[in-house]
């Protein structure tokens, strides 16, 4: 049987986890049924070695910034020479693109597009002539036959955005690393974590919608000298994070670390007081580890943490809650037990093979829609 040509389009694989996931979609899909190709819309980034051998890679892997009508340029013409009969978009700048270029040519196969984050959130908030983009964005979705999301709250967003076609596949993560770790212990001996202090890691990007201002005022708000919290992680508020951790012993910045689940796993708790999220890729890590999760109450991450059953939820922009809740899982074992028991047999479902069998699934049913 001839296989199913996927042209997987990406902005980038850079250190975040959409990349990640994208990742975890191309390199482990059935070589047997489907031919992955990747094309890198903007440059290549710190994850590209971890593609699998078996992918092909086309696009602007060489550029240092953001070159769209060479992009367009270059995936018309890849288009044209793959001829694939799917092309699935992860990143909204991807997908715009892929859009322009569908519009542009007589392609006859399926547009599936993925939508990982809130569209009121970042574009409303965060980025630069929001509203003309924010548009831009919703009209390049509505050109897909699909549109796959990783929470719940987006596929409703999708739909009051007059997108019906949201599909909802969670993310995978890849269980048997995550087992396969050596104790806690052992790790603190690698990563040169000194005993008989409590541990709090942040790990993620440095930027303003991770909420690190309000994680290290929770900090500054504990009584108790006794703890270390890890910062893991790069980003554009580094000099920012650097500034207001600073003459204070009990926080030490690790900076972008590529084994950063070793660090959640040495950790005794994970915070991530994120603005928004999708279905963040750290929770469900923690939870896989065993490291209890005190996360905000926002978008996807109640789909992970159940306050009070495996972790704690806290409203965003509150660093009291934060500290509030610090301080009753370090005086509360037999609860902070509780919720990692609850975690470990919750993170179970969410496996790459699900995940991946999830979107072979959809693939084949969409490319099965096209002979009807």
């Amino acid at each position: 049987m001839e296989k199913i040509k996927i042209l997987a389009v990406i902005d980038h694989l850079g250190q975040g986890g959409a990349e990640k996931q994208f990742i975890n979609l191309v390199s482990n899909i059935n070589a047997e049924r489907f031919e992955p190709h990747v094309f890198i819309a903007e440059r290549a980034g710190e994850r590209l070695s971890e593609l699998g051998p078996h992918i092909r890679i086309h696009g602007l892997t060489h550029s240092s910034k953001r070159k769209t009508f060479d992009a367009v340029r270059l995936l018309r013409k890849t288009l044209f020479e793959i001829k694939p009969a799917i092309i699935q978009t992860w990143l909204d700048y991807s997908t715009f693109i892929s859009a322009v270029v569908l519009k542009l040519t007589s392609f006859n196969g399926i547009f599936v597009a993925s939508h990982r984050v809130s569209i009121e959130e970042l574009y409303n908030n965060e980025v630069r002539f929001g509203k003309i983009k924010k548009n831009l964005l919703v009209w390049a979705n509505k050109q897909a036959q699909c549109v796959t999301t990783n929470s719940k709250m987006l596929v409703k967003q999708l739909g009051d955005y007059g997108i019906s076609t949201g599909r909802l596949i969670y993310n995978g993560i890849d269980l048997r690393k995550c087992e396969g770790l050596p104790s806690r212990d052992e790790l603190r001996k690698k990563l040169n974590m000194p005993a008989n202090f409590f541990y709090i890691a942040f790990v993620g990007a440095l930027v303003e919608r991770k909420g690190l201002r309000f994680f290290i005022q929770a900090i500054r708000e504990l009584k108790t000298i006794n703890i270390k919290a890890l910062i893991v992680g790069d980003g554009a508020l580094r000099d920012m994070v650097k500034s207001l951790a600073r003459n204070d012993e009990r926080f030490f910045m690790v900076g972008y670390q590529p084994n950063a689940l070793e660090y959640i796993k040495a950790s005794d708790l994970l915070v991530l007081p994120s603005f928004y999220e999708g279905l963040p890729n750290v929770v469900m890590e923690a939870m896989a580890v065993g490291t209890p999760v005190i996360a905000t109450n926002v978008y996807g991450i109640p789909e992970l943490i159940e306050d009070g059953i495996n972790g704690k939820l806290v409203p965003a922009k509150n660093s009291g809650s934060i500290t509030d809740s610090i301080e009753f899982i370090r005086s509360n074992p037999a609860a902070s037990a509780g919720f990692v028991e609850a975690s470990r047999k919750k993170a179970q479902f969410f496996s790459i093979e699900r995940m991946v069998k999830e979107y072979e699934e959809l693939y084949s049913e969409l490319v099965g829609s096209l002979y009807k």
